[in-house]
């Protein structure tokens, strides 16, 4: 048995301003027929989390919100402000702790952190930028979270552009 990480970027979104917060930007029409399209190529690919988290941010939650229709996902997304903040010590250390009863987790999130995450998970050093709506799953070895250190990464999807 293993364990199956997908990190996800968020879809393409409304640019900040004065008037519209970092944290309240909203995924613009042609993010979400992405998302759709990558959620779709998941389903493809017999990709199907069982556990969805998903940064605080409006963008991040409404991608989210498009896998978990697209995919028909039963589990509720939960929000983890660290992946809001940049924080992937306190991430990493979040995966370690989850549920041994899930055994695909996907994580909607944001740049660097998303990047950053899937370079010290699978050890891949020069990895590049993760675009709008992409996800790369990663599998480990291990019936525990706890132990999932070194990944191998099984599966990389992004828009076409």
């Amino acid at each position: 048995m293993s364990k199956i990480l997908t990190i996800m970027r968020h879809a393409l979104s409304s640019n900040g301003s004065i008037t519209v917060p970092d944290i309240e930007r909203f995924v613009l029409p042609e993010g979400a027929q992405q998302t759709e399209y990558i959620a779709r190529k998941m389903t493809a690919n017999n990709l199907q989390p069982d556990a969805l988290w998903v940064s605080p941010a409006l963008r991040a939650r409404q991608t989210a919100e498009i896998v978990k229709t697209t995919l028909n996902l039963s589990c509720e997304p939960e929000i983890y402000n660290s992946l809001y903040h940049d924080d992937d010590e306190l991430v990493l250390d979040q995966i370690a702790n989850c549920n041994n009863s899930v055994r695909h987790l996907l994580i909607v999130g944001h740049n660097p952190l998303v990047t950053q995450i899937t370079c010290q998970m699978s050890g891949t050093g020069g990895f590049g930028w993760f675009g709008t709506s992409m996800i790369v799953s990663l599998e480990f070895e291990t019936d525990n979270w706890a132990d999932a250190q070194r990944a191998k990464i099984i599966r990389q999807l992004k828009v076409k552009c």
